[in-house]
């Protein structure tokens, strides 16, 4: 599509208000030196995330300078974590040596299982929000051929559109019906699915939920993972896997498999109420449990190494490319391909 999305009212929009309904899509970020003012920045990104409630009035430290410069903000995120890291009470040191063997696995395991017990009989693995405000895989330098389409995407790409373009007949009442038999038999073979929830200060808590498992459950997990002080306020469970944006009721009647389609592993955002307090919204360090917390471990992002290959295999894709649509590897150089017939003498 070739589109740039700079300013904050399309920054707003959804995927599908860009028109995009389906399929792959490459987003590339970039930043770049703009002539605005700090200050105006920061007020038009406010105007975005007023609060909530009408009149609700936000306290400011009157410690805080007014005048904050770019170096600074970046430096006050990693200084807040772990200045509230300092007044959270040490981890035992039984559960140092688990720690650090679950470091290095890719998918790391609750240190110890037996500590977070008075929170859900269910395994579960918890991961803390990150220090700074720039994400691990913004860091890592990327490699330009992984923006240059194969040989074998620009077929499958090819072969999409001629589908795409060709009519197609509306399916009968008795394929619909065997659609949807078909698709509750896949459902009921599934015996767990795994739940990733993540709150709104970009904390992870990660468990399982089998068959008979109902969105009140889910419900009753994630308010068992909140501090007490605001665990009664109201909350959203939303999920955006699926074609549209859906909120899991909090009932007893809906079964998260059955009923809503959760398969594989599941990404679930947490969202307050409308008529959740101001005090609840602003907890952001101190909304799971101590106990938690105190458990939790740091997201890595794993590193993909680029193989290295031998004589021809190193040309990048782009080269490979072009020398298929000029015919390199099948002709000798010199000679013109049997389509490329120029009229008049033979």
């Amino acid at each position: 599509m070739e589109r740039e999305l700079s300013s904050f009212t399309d920054l707003q929009k959804s995927i599908s208000q860009l028109g995009v309904n389906g399929g792959n899509i490459l987003l590339r970020l970039s930043f770049r030196t703009t002539q605005e003012p700090l200050e105006e920045a920061m007020q038009k990104i406010s105007g975005y995330f007023a609060p909530f409630e009408e009149g609700a009035v936000v306290a400011v430290d009157p410690n805080i300078p007014e005048d904050i410069s770019p170096d600074t903000t970046d430096q006050a995120v990693p200084n807040a974590e772990s200045a509230h890291i300092e007044h959270l009470p040490p981890a035992s040191s039984d559960s140092t040596e688990p720690e650090l063997q679950s470091e290095e696995s890719p998918q790391p395991h609750p240190s110890n299982p037996s500590a977070v017990s008075s929170v859900s009989s269910r395994p579960i693995t918890i991961f803390r929000p990150p220090l700074g405000s720039t994400p691990q895989s913004a860091l890592r330098t990327h490699n330009e051929e992984d923006y240059v389409i194969s040989i074998e995407q620009a077929k499958s790409y090819q072969e999409q559109l001629n589908v795409a373009s060709r009519p197609t007949r509306l399916p009968s009442d008795a394929e619909i019906a065997a659609k949807a038999v078909a698709q509750q038999e896949k459902l009921a073979n599934i015996t767990e699915v795994e739940v990733k929830i993540r709150f709104p200060e970009q904390s992870q808590v990660v468990t399982k939920f089998g068959q008979p498992d109902t969105g009140a459950a889910l419900y009753s997990f994630a308010r068992g993972c909140m501090n007490e002080k605001i665990a009664n306020e109201p909350f959203l469970l939303i999920f955006t896997g699926g074609p549209a944006r859906t909120i899991i009721p909090n009932s007893n009647q809906t079964l998260l498999i059955k009923d809503l389609g959760l398969r594989g592993r599941i990404l679930i955002n947490f969202s307050w109420d409308d008529k959740a307090s101001l005090t609840a919204r602003q907890s952001n360090l101190d909304l799971l449990k101590p106990e938690l917390r105190r458990h939790a471990q740091e997201i890595k992002v794993p590193e993909v190494l680029a193989e290295e290959s031998q004589g021809q295999n190193r040309m990048s894709t782009l080269g490979r490319l072009g020398a298929a649509l000029r015919g390199d590897d099948s002709r000798k150089g010199g000679t013109m391909p049997k389509w490329f017939k120029m009229p008049g003498k033979k």
